[in-house]
């Protein structure tokens, strides 16, 4: 069976293996091929190393739909891509066109690394699957050394995988034997790892996200998932968390809500407060202020009777009956409480009044 998908390169032998004869003298005239496409195809047949971090994926039963060259995908461990050959219904038109009631025959195509590449990317690429294709062509010996160096051991869920890529596998590659070039090819190959490892915990976290919002909608509206299944499950323990309880799920939303009106009353409350504290410390501090004007405006009137007094004395006057006498004068400066009252009314002006 073919798929448009997938770059194939067709082979037709017989039983013997032998190909078909062309044509006569399709052999003699010049046969011209393309410098671009000669290479594309040798590139395409190149082998391949792809890697995953979630999850193990299992070919076996696919062989018939999708044929790979390995039976599995193991979790954190690199494959090796090789070209594989299968067979599959003729569906060209030369079989179309053959007498007879009886089934189509069967005919040999080769799936190439590249194909089997492009189909792992387009079906696993946004849970994380990466192909190392700086290293398409090379000795599959040197990449197992690589990963050997890079990851010797896979830890069990995505956030410890994580974390030793980041913290661990560097120091590997340092301490590593490698050579400058080689090095720097780990380095490429830690790198898409990484890459890998984060869209997986992208995967998981959105797959969460979506299951979770479905549950709400089926105790809402009787429409969605009914509770969290196996993939959601192994989605929790990727990410290290625990799997939710019903009730949990159910009073998430309101709890939420609760959390923001509380926080909204008491910012509004304590504005409000604020501001109440802050009125009364406004009257206080005002009436303040008008008992030291009242006092200041007093003590200016005094100042003005005892100088004219004196102005008086020494005119030959007689001093009026309200007027302080020499020696209450020597007892208190009005001047000098004049200025002691200015001086108050001016720290209370400047000063805040502490609340109780």
């Amino acid at each position: 069976m073919t798929n448009d998908r997938f770059f194939t390169h067709q082979i037709e032998v017989d039983e013997f293996g032998q190909r078909k004869s062309p044509p006569p003298g399709s052999q003699i005239t010049e046969v011209v091929i393309k410098d671009e496409d000669h290479k594309g195809y040798f590139d395409k047949i190149k082998p391949r190393f792809v890697w995953f971090g979630l999850h193990d994926v299992n070919f076996v039963g696919q062989m018939q739909i999708q044929p790979m060259s390995f039976p599995y995908l193991y979790k954190g461990r690199t494959s090796w891509i090789q070209p594989v050959s299968y067979k599959a219904v003729d569906n060209s038109p030369d079989a179309m066109d053959i007498d007879g009631e009886g089934e189509l025959p069967l005919k040999n195509f080769l799936l190439t690394p590249y194909a089997q590449a492009m189909y792992l990317e387009s079906s696993y690429g946004e849970k994380g699957v990466v192909v190392f294709e700086h290293l398409k062509g090379a000795d599959e010996k040197f990449v197992a050394y690589l990963e050997r160096v890079i990851l010797p051991e896979v830890p069990g869920d995505l956030l410890s995988l994580g974390k030793y890529l980041a913290e661990v596998s560097d120091k590997n590659i340092e301490l590593s034997d490698l050579g400058v070039k080689e090095k720097s090819q780990a380095q490429e190959m830690l790198f898409l790892m990484r890459e890998g490892v984060n869209k997986s915990i992208a995967y998981c976290r959105s797959l969460i996200e979506e299951s979770e919002a479905e549950i709400l909608t089926r105790r809402n509206k009787g429409v969605g998932k009914a509770a969290f299944d196996r993939n959601d499950r192994f989605a929790f323990k990727m990410l290290r968390k625990s799997v939710p309880t019903e009730s949990t799920i159910e009073n998430a939303p309101e709890k939420k809500i609760n959390e923001l009106l509380e926080r909204f009353i008491k910012a509004v409350e304590g504005s409000n407060i604020g501001a109440a504290r802050a009125e009364v410390r406004t009257e206080e501090k005002n009436a303040e202020v008008e008992a030291l004007r009242s006092q200041l405006a007093h003590v200016q009137d005094q100042l003005a009777n005892v100088l004219f007094a004196f102005q008086e004395m020494k005119n030959g006057a007689a001093l009026p009956p309200n007027a302080p006498t020499v020696e209450d004068e020597t007892k208190v400066d009005p001047q000098v409480a004049a200025d002691d009252l200015k001086a108050r009314l001016a720290d209370a002006k400047n000063t805040p009044r502490k609340s109780k």
